[in-house]
Order: structure tokens, then C-alpha cells, then sequence
């Protein structure tokens, strides 16, 4: 019985949302800025790109000495028929850990840039997810769907900066790139690869975070 699998139609408007929202971020960042920059340890932030994917993107900040950090970042992602696949429900999780190191020390400058190393799992499920046309040995063609999952794990350097605010509020951005693997089904992958957006095949991928947080 051979299985020919129907490609999902990618969303053009994943990538029109994300660039205005990098648009309305930045322009926040370099009007809000104080005369006076914050110092912090700790930090609590969300990214609110996990917002379009039906999830939520949750993290805590460390800085260590004057010029290192640690970021641990996890995500959920749920919903029932998700609009970004053609299934009848979805659930997925990551979690990453970043080290960040920076060019200045904590109280030289508001705007602090940064390079550093990343490390990340993500896993997503979806149940009755595409169709499929089957055929079978007496050459019967009909449509069904099944289950799919996929992982990815990898690691990544990226580069960034970090705008604090005289509120205790900061934002963070940083750009990169990661070499992923995965060992899951070559069909699933293919199916639940979104290019940039959600990558899940093997290879090396651009990757780009946002952090809105509260330091103290």
C-alpha cells in the first residue's frame, strides 16, 4: 500500500505578522530608552512570537560578573484545529538554554551587545493530521489521516543586544543561527518543517528571539 502525502499550504501571513511585530518592537526600543542604565541579576521575560504559533514562550535570566548571562527559555504550544496545519489538534514544547557574552560591563551603557552559544529541544505532535491518498493492492484509492510527530535538537551561536529601560523593563533581541538533527519519521519532518519559522529538519537554520522582560 503506497502513501503519497498532500503538502500543507504554507501561510505567507506567519511572515507578515512576524515583520511588523520586529517593526513595532524596535521602534518601542529606540524611543524608550532612559538617560540612566539599569543594572539587574535577574529577569524574568516571555517572547511574544510564541503568540502566532498558539503557545507561550516563557524564560529566566542570570547574569554572572559583569559580563556573562545564562537564559533558560521553555515553551508550550496547544490548540485544536491549528490554523498553521492541517490537523484536528496540536501540542508541542521546546526548551533552549542560551549563554550570552557581553561586549560591556553591567553599568557602562543602557544598550548592551552581545555575543554567545545556544542549546535546543523541541518536539510537536498532531493528531489526524492530512490527508493521505491510499491505495490500495486491488488499485481502491480513498483518504485518510494518522498521527504525526516530529523532534529536533541542536545548538547555535547568535549575536544580540539588550535595551534596558528605567522601569526595570528591557528588551532583548538577538539573531543567529543553529545546526539541527532529528531522528523522526522522514514523512512526518517533511510535513512539519515551516522553513524559518518552525524547523524541524536536519541542517543548519536561522534563528531569530525576542525578549520582553522585568529585571531586578
Amino acid at each position: 500500500m503506497n502513501l503519497v502525502s498532500i503538502k500543507n499550504k504554507k501561510k505567507p501571513l506567519i511572515m507578515k505578522k512576524f515583520v511588523l511585530l520586529v517593526v513595532f518592537l524596535q521602534t518601542v526600543a529606540l524611543f524608550g530608552q532612559n538617560e540612566s542604565p539599569a543594572v539587574f541579576k535577574n529577569a524574568f521575560f516571555l517572547d511574544p512570537l510564541g503568540f502566532f504559533g498558539s503557545g507561550i514562550q516563557l524564560g529566566y535570566e542570570r547574569n554572572i560578573g559583569e559580563y556573562n548571562g545564562l537564559k533558560l527559555e521553555a515553551g508550550y504550544y496547544t490548540k485544536d484545529d491549528p490554523w498553521v496545519y492541517d490537523a484536528e489538534s496540536m501540542n508541542g514544547f521546546n526548551v533552549q538554554l542560551f549563554y550570552k557574552r557581553y561586549f560591556d560591563a553591567t553599568a557602562i551603557k543602557k544598550m548592551r551587545f552581545y555575543f554567545g552559544a545556544m542549546a535546543i529541544y523541541k518536539q510537536i505532535d498532531l493528531k489526524g493530521a492530512y490527508d493521505y491518498d491510499v491505495v490500495s493492492e486491488d488499485e481502491y484509492r480513498y483518504t485518510e489521516k494518522r498521527d504525526m510527530n516530529a523532534n529536533a535538537y541542536g545548538g547555535g551561536i547568535l549575536f544580540g543586544t539588550n535595551v534596558m529601560f528605567e522601569n526595570h523593563f528591557y528588551m532583548d533581541y538577538s539573531l543567529g543561527g543553529s545546526i539541527l538533527a532529528t531522528e523522526s519519521d522522514p514523512d512526518d519532518v517533511e510535513q512539519l518543517h515551516l522553513g524559518i519559522i518552525n524547523p524541524y529538519k536536519s541542517g543548519i537554520t536561522p534563528r531569530f528571539n525576542i525578549a520582553i522582560g522585568y529585571a531586578f
